[in-house]
């Protein structure tokens, strides 16, 4: 009887420990998940704030959990976006890039967030280049149709993603297509 008496309280104590694991795991997937939706919720004006409070979000998100792919599929587009809009530093970008590129591919959750955000990364370098103001050097109008390239990819997957229009049309304008960028900004405009 004592035999059986310390097998049940190691099974216990094993399940206990399993079910506690598997509680405190699904809480902080959860935690993970809602403060990844409140940094997408945040972002959809594109005003500074926002983008911050989607960045302070993000960060928390990494906090819980530093090795979550998507969290830094989230923070390129977040500061790609501020980057572009308000001139931020383009590092922390790149960092995030690097850290998400080799995990998510083409089809993968978070594939869109990283186009949006290197696309708007790479338009937010375009005017630092040196040369003629408004002039696009060689490399950047290379550059410059690797986004194009990249969007038009990804409005295919998605013709509504206001994101990608907007930027779409950013890249047009860089490129002297000022007819179809106003019809590809209205478009993002249109669509909210």
């Amino acid at each position: 009887a004592k035999d059986i008496a310390s097998k049940l309280n190691e099974i216990l104590g094993i399940g206990g420990g399993g079910t506690w694991y598997w509680w405190s795991e699904k809480q902080r997937a959860e935690g993970v998940a809602r403060l990844q939706n409140e940094s997408q919720q945040s972002i959809e004006h594109g005003d500074f704030a926002g983008l911050e409070t989607s960045l302070k979000k993000l960060g928390e998100s990494l906090e819980k959990d530093n090795s979550n792919i998507l969290t830094f599929a989230y923070v390129v587009e977040t500061a790609g976006l501020e980057a572009l809009l308000y001139g931020t530093d383009a590092d922390r970008v790149d960092k995030a890039y690097k850290s998400a590129i080799a995990e998510i591919k083409a089809n993968d959750e978070g594939y869109r967030e990283l186009v949006i955000g290197k696309a708007a990364v790479e338009l937010s370098r375009l005017g630092t280049g040196e040369g003629n103001a408004g002039a696009i050097a060689g490399a950047s109008k290379s550059t410059l149709a690797e986004v194009i390239k990249s969007l038009d990819e990804q409005l295919e997957k998605k013709p509504d993603d206001k994101w990608a229009q907007w930027l779409k049309g950013r890249a047009q304008l860089a490129g002297g297509e000022r007819k179809a960028a106003k019809a590809q900004i209205k478009a993002a405009a249109d669509a909210g």
